[in-house]
């Protein structure tokens, strides 16, 4: 009797394949080791279907596993629920917004029964740990959506003269970018950008971000040398 065996869980609904290894019976109601399916599999079970690759002895399947996991380079692949290759070396991955969005409103449900509100110092925790990690696209869009049109506090509202006309002056008496006598150099990593625009345009960060990396010592302000 073989000692174990190694599986192949195919997505049905978005054509995304899992590889795994597990020590035992091919009927012992095993699924897989990983959070990410699981958390897809669970909410939709009937959209999967497993394959049995290959059994034998514990060493042989992990060997083969392992094999597989780095001839397909499963870990950057995004048709593949697996993060690593079989070493160790994991990548994380994107998960669906369903998947996402089911999490985030068990993890509110949770803390609201439970009575746990976050204190302070974790929200800045977790504000800290965000800090320089660009945001995706879909993010930067329902940003911007959020505060387009009528949305925006200043709809409909129109500057003073007075106001406009100081704007203009300051305007003309500034210089912008590299140029801008007032402009702060940043310097990160090995690199030094001339203004933290320059360093937003390249990083595709956000000033908040940049300023917020400046303010956690990642970035820090160059003044040469």
């Amino acid at each position: 009797m073989a000692e174990a065996f190694v599986y192949c869980w195919s997505d049905m609904k978005t054509d995304m394949l899992y590889i795994g290894f597990h020590k035992g019976s091919v009927d012992d109601g095993y699924i897989c080791s990983s959070k990410y399916m699981m958390e897809e599999y669970k909410s939709r079970p009937n959209d999967f279907k497993r394959n049995i690759v290959a059994s034998g002895s514990i060493d042989d399947m992990l060997s083969f596993e392992s094999l597989l996991l780095k001839t397909l380079d499963a870990r950057n692949d995004s048709t593949m629920y697996n993060m690593h290759n079989g070493d160790g070396k994991f990548i994380i991955k994107r998960r669906s917004k369903e998947s996402r969005k089911k999490q985030s409103e068990t993890m509110l449900k949770t803390r609201k029964a439970l009575g746990i509100t976050l204190s302070k110092e974790r929200r800045e925790y977790f504000s800290k740990i965000k800090t320089g990690v660009p945001r995706s696209k879909e993010s930067r869009k329902k940003q911007s959506e959020s505060v387009f049109g009528s949305k925006n506090h200043f709809y409909g509202k129109t500057h003073s003269e007075e106001f406009k006309k100081k704007q203009s002056l300051r305007k003309k008496k500034t210089q912008r970018g590299s140029g801008n006598t007032n402009a702060k150099s940043v310097k990160y990593g090995d690199r030094i950008y001339l203004t933290m625009k320059e360093m937003s345009v390249d990083m595709d960060l956000s000033m908040y971000h940049i300023r917020k990396m400046i303010k956690s010592g990642q970035a820090e302000l160059y003044n040469g040398g």
